[in-house]
């Protein structure tokens, strides 16, 4: 009977090793039965499942020597198994253990079914929940898990950790232009740069469309966030060929901080986003590129007041860090909008 089945019995002892394996091993692991039998399960086995046998053999023996009677364990579980070309195969393993009555030998009957195909589905589904078909960036769904996980280790070490809302300049024209195909490719090598350019342990993700998000780990003060981003802003403006095309394309950034801005990863996203947009990148003629950082932990709405405005050559990337503050109650609020309004004018005009 076992000659014609896909799943292999096997049967193991603690001191004759593999006493049986049935001919269908071949067929999962590229072993014929004989190359095992006498062999112990240290090389055949994850690590992984080592350790689980290892575990329960313990708490059998416990038993035993409080004098309860030789227990029979039951385990079910999944693993990799290396393969005699050391390829890896998923395998479920239904085991049940066996121990004499001083606890000294133990036994296992097995029976292992291989669950490749339905494990690369099932790693097909998560990759399509949690990362963005185009890029294989994490999507938004794998951003707020990251978020989380990022804030508890801030929280945990007494760090800082920058939310960083990216979204391209003149992304639409292009694609306009040069149809979706080509405005795709240029995505996906916006993609590769981001990548490249943070440090390994902070992540960028793609909500979607030309937005992208960075999150910066284990800073300890907010001055190391701009070195960062400038060199994302320079990786991301540096010329590309796609199709034979020459294009250059810029990028605009908002900035916020936990825990100085606030600790709601919904409320430091959401701002970080609307500190981008109160950066004037589109004003009349004048293609800027920069980040801007906005503070909210005081009030809801808080405009940008700001310290540096420079003109920026066309072309190339720049960055303008707007320090902006929001004082004690609203009574600032409106002074922060005129001042934003007549930098706007400034920039219209060009002044």
């Amino acid at each position: 009977m076992t000659e014609n089945m896909l799943d292999v019995i096997w049967t193991w002892d603690s001191v004759k090793g593999i006493t049986f394996v049935s001919p269908s091993v071949k067929h999962l692991l590229g072993h014929i039965p004989e190359e095992l039998l006498g062999r112990q399960l240290e090389g055949l086995c994850a690590q992984s499942t080592l350790e689980k046998i290892a575990k329960k053999t313990a708490e059998a023996r416990a038993m035993i020597e409080a004098g309860e009677p030789p227990p029979l364990i039951d385990l079910t579980f999944e693993s990799q198994v290396p393969t005699k070309s050391a390829a890896p195969v998923w395998v479920e393993n239904r085991l049940r253990l066996f121990f004499s009555a001083d606890g000294s030998q133990s036994s296992i009957q097995g029976l292992s079914r291989d669950v490749t195909e339905r494990k690369q589905a099932q790693q097909q589904l998560e990759n399509l929940a949690n990362f963005d078909a185009l890029t294989g960036l994490p999507n938004r769904v794998l951003l707020a898990d990251r978020m989380q996980l990022e804030l508890s280790r801030a929280k945990r070490h007494n760090h800082l950790l920058a939310v960083c809302f990216l979204d391209l300049d003149d992304f639409k024209p292009i694609n306009d232009q040069y149809g979706h195909a080509t405005g795709d490719q240029l995505l996906v090598q916006v993609a590769c740069r981001l990548k490249q350019a943070i440090r390994e342990g902070d992540t960028v993700a793609r909500l979607g469309g030309d937005e992208f998000v960075m999150l910066l780990t284990d800073l300890s003060q907010p001055g190391e966030i701009e070195p960062m981003l400038q060199r994302v802003l320079e990786d991301v403006a540096a010329p590309y060929a796609i199709d034979g095309i020459d294009m250059r394309i810029s990028a605009s950034i908002g900035v916020t901080l936990y825990p100085n801005d606030s600790e709601d990863p919904d409320i430091l996203l959401r701002y970080a986003d609307q500190a981008k947009a109160v950066y004037p990148q589109e004003a009349q003629g004048h293609h800027l590129s920069g980040f801007a950082r906005l503070h909210t932990k005081d009030f809801e709405g808080a405009y940008q007041e700001f310290n540096t405005v420079e003109r920026l050559t066309p072309g190339n990337p720049h960055m303008i860090f707007f320090q902006g503050y929001a004082q004690e109650g609203m009574n600032r609020q409106p002074q922060a909008a005129q001042d934003y309004r007549r930098y706007l004018q400034k920039v219209s005009e060009g002044q």
